[in-house]
């Protein structure tokens, strides 16, 4: 029998290279002034990755693609359990969202400091107890007031239903709907900053302040606007971009177009998004609470 010939998929070969060029754009953009005042080179992290990711990856995948298929047959069971254990590893106490929510207190508490200049805290420098301690209270305060928060939607949906039988009316009903929304979306907002009031104290019951976060955010509602708005336009871009591969991949193989929007948006999105925000919000802290706070202790002296 003659050896079958491989006849690899260029179109999603093509996709693939798109989604990767993306990334390198957005690498080379978010990181280009840091880089400059922390090596003196605007392109070094880019290098970097390009080194030390891009190429492993390309040697990887070419090394698996001479791979014959029948071996990656027998692989392929194996490698789903224990891609299964690595995903569900993160949800381990230790390792997961715990250590997580600590290091972002590390990164917030630098940030209060004003050494993002200096680049973000490593987090294999930070002491284990501090951030495992700290992403515990962090956690368990985040838990405790979104059931709380849940709890009230869930009161005002029994309430809607009772006025929607007594009432039956498509107008209603929408209004009910409207209104839940935004009692949603301001409890939402007004929680927002639990985890920065925390950061700068590291007393559990700020944490569990909702009406010191809603003073907060309410009472410089402009500027948390603003901020809120440069967070959710990071979030939509970072979508449209992935969109722009996975969507007209998913007239091809809705699957691969899944796997490629899955990978992008645990790999790039969510990581960036995660410190992207944390570093807006945590510098709107800084400038409104804490320096007015620095500035009352002033007159006062």
């Amino acid at each position: 029998m003659g050896r079958r010939t491989r006849n690899p998929d260029l179109l999603l070969f093509s996709f693939i290279l798109l989604l990767i060029f993306f990334g390198v754009i957005i690498l080379a953009s978010v990181s280009a002034s840091f880089s400059l005042q922390k090596t003196g080179s605007t392109l070094y992290y880019l290098n970097h990755q390009l080194l030390f990711g891009m190429l492993p990856g390309i040697v990887g995948g070419f090394f698996m693609y001479l791979l014959p298929l029948p071996m990656i047959r027998k692989m392929a069971t194996p490698l789903l359990f224990f891609t299964i254990i690595c995903m569900g590893a993160v949800f381990l106490p230790i390792i997961g969202p715990f250590m997580f929510y600590g290091y972002l207190i590390a990164v917030i508490r630098s940030i209060y400091a004003g050494k993002e200049s200096e680049g973000l805290p490593l987090f294999w420098q930070q002491k284990f107890g501090d951030i495992l301690l700290q992403g515990v209270f962090v956690w368990l305060g985040t838990l405790i007031v979104t059931v709380v928060l849940y709890a009230l939607i869930f009161i005002f949906g029994i309430f809607g239903v009772v006025i929607s039988a007594v009432l039956p009316s498509p107008l209603v009903l929408l209004v009910l709907v409207s209104i839940a929304f935004i009692i949603f979306f301001i409890l939402a907002l007004g929680s927002s900053m639990l985890m920065f009031q925390y950061a700068d104290t590291l007393q559990f019951k700020d944490a569990l302040n909702v009406f010191k976060s809603f003073r907060t955010v309410f009472g410089n509602f402009g500027s948390f606007i603003l901020v809120f708005i440069r967070v959710l336009g990071v979030f939509v871009l970072s979508m449209l971009l992935v969109a722009i591969v996975a969507v007209p991949l998913g007239f091809v193989s809705p699957i691969a177009a899944m796997i490629v929007f899955y990978l992008y948006f645990l790999l790039v999105a969510l990581p960036f998004l995660s410190f992207s925000g944390t570093y807006l919000y945590a510098r709107f802290y800084r400038d409104k609470v804490l320096g007015k706070n620095k500035g009352l202790r002033k007159k006062r002296r």
